[in-house]
């Protein structure tokens, strides 16, 4: 049996330990500890040296809270910001693997939607005053536009299998035929 050692007054993430509170059924020591949120919760010595319990379980509350909010944002809503941030990357990132496609072609993020600092929260209530649902994805009406209000809805992906560019046939430098899409 290991040597005993009295973990009174010590602080474990966010409990401090009052006192011994005894030994379980296996004769452990158990000890009596104050979490940081005023409840007091009995574990193993064991448990708060190597950092499998550092609350009463209000920790663990807290990370779920915080992961139920992004920028203040409710879980349903993440998908929105998800969307917004990939259209100003595909439009402002040269190193988006979908730049050539967008913002290489010209196409931008009006300002109104651009801003880091409101942008999200405009295009947040333009997709609820505009039919957002979660089965869509932002489309633009005219594919060469930008995306603005004016020029953008919410389609599911048959409506925008048919609003894309076109193919168009060619011949490489070697004389074989392919494909590329439509400037």
């Amino acid at each position: 049996m290991g040597k005993f050692k009295d973990l009174s007054g010590m602080k474990f993430g966010r409990l401090t330990v009052i006192e011994q509170a005894g030994h379980d059924g296996y004769g452990k020591i158990l000890w009596r500890c104050q979490c940081d949120c005023g409840a007091e919760k009995v574990t193993h010595g064991r448990s708060l040296v190597n950092g499998n319990c550092k609350s009463c379980g209000c920790l663990n509350l807290d990370v779920k809270r915080a992961n139920e909010k992004y920028h203040g944002l409710s879980t349903e809503e993440r998908r929105l910001y998800t969307c917004w941030k990939s259209m100003r990357s595909r439009c402002f990132d040269p190193k988006s693997k979908s730049y050539p496609d967008y913002g290489g072609r010209g196409i931008t993020v009006c300002e109104e939607w651009a801003n880091s600092e409101s942008g999200f929260l405009q295009f947040l209530q333009w997709a609820k005053e505009n039919g957002y649902a979660e089965h869509l994805s932002i489309d633009r009406i005219d594919y060469n536009g930008d995306y603005e209000p004016s020029n953008c809805r919410w389609a599911d992906w048959i409506v925008q299998a048919n609003n894309r560019r076109r193919p168009v046939a060619v011949k490489n430098q070697y004389g074989v035929w392919g494909y590329r899409n439509a400037r």
